[in-house]
């Protein structure tokens, strides 16, 4: 699928919306709105579904690794990830622009782990609503 960029905010129901997203649209498979969240498209209904579900189960492992310490891959590793990516299982090279998206800066220190303890907080009050603890 390749990388997610971010597109600029847009005021929803007005067509301020949609502007940062059109000139990403045809080079990627995907993208986040700013302020809104993720947005996938395809060729079918069925392309859509299953690369929404990529884009979450990345964000899902995305926030793991950040709340485990950080990804621990060196530049290396990275580029060979993204070298085997690039080649399709038709054998063809699948290219995509570089990604936009680069963290201007990243969380303050603590940060993540008060954005961890308040999701277990939440977890925990959802599984004792449900009787669960």
């Amino acid at each position: 699928m390749g990388c997610v960029p971010l597109a600029g905010y847009g005021l929803p129901g007005t067509p301020e919306l949609i502007e940062p997203m059109l000139p990403l649209i045809p080079k990627y498979d995907a993208l986040m709105m700013g302020n809104h969240g993720a947005v996938c498209y395809g060729e079918d209904v069925y392309k859509a579904f299953f690369r929404m579900e990529t884009v979450e189960h990345f964000a899902r492992i995305t926030l793991v690794a950040e709340l485990l310490g950080g990804p621990r891959c060196s530049k290396g590793e990275v580029q060979k990830l993204v070298d085997a990516r690039s080649v399709t299982s038709e054998g063809g090279i699948h290219r995509r622009a570089a990604c936009p998206v680069r963290p201007k800066r990243w969380p303050a220190a603590g940060a993540v782990e008060r954005v961890a303890r308040g999701a277990d907080r939440a977890g925990e009050q959802a599984l004792r609503a449900r009787g669960i603890s």
